[in-house]
């Protein structure tokens, strides 16, 4: 039974640790995929919307004004 527990124990940690792993891996490529968004100007359709909006806003702000 000991050698059974201290086997998932070290089964748990080895998981844990490649979990860790994995997730800095995701949480670093979410990253670099944003820059690129970024850099590249390619946005979602939401964002491109919601961009448009303020725009528009804008102009519209700026007429009020004149």
């Amino acid at each position: 039974m000991a050698a059974e527990l201290a086997a998932a124990e070290e089964r748990f940690t080895k998981a844990s640790t490649e979990f860790e792993a994995a997730t800095a891996h995701r949480d670093a490529m979410r990253a670099v995929m944003e820059q690129r968004k970024r850099l590249s100007g390619i946005y979602t359709p939401e964002e491109t919307a919601a961009s448009a909006q303020r725009l528009r806003d804008r102009l519209n702000e700026g007429r009020r004004r004149h």
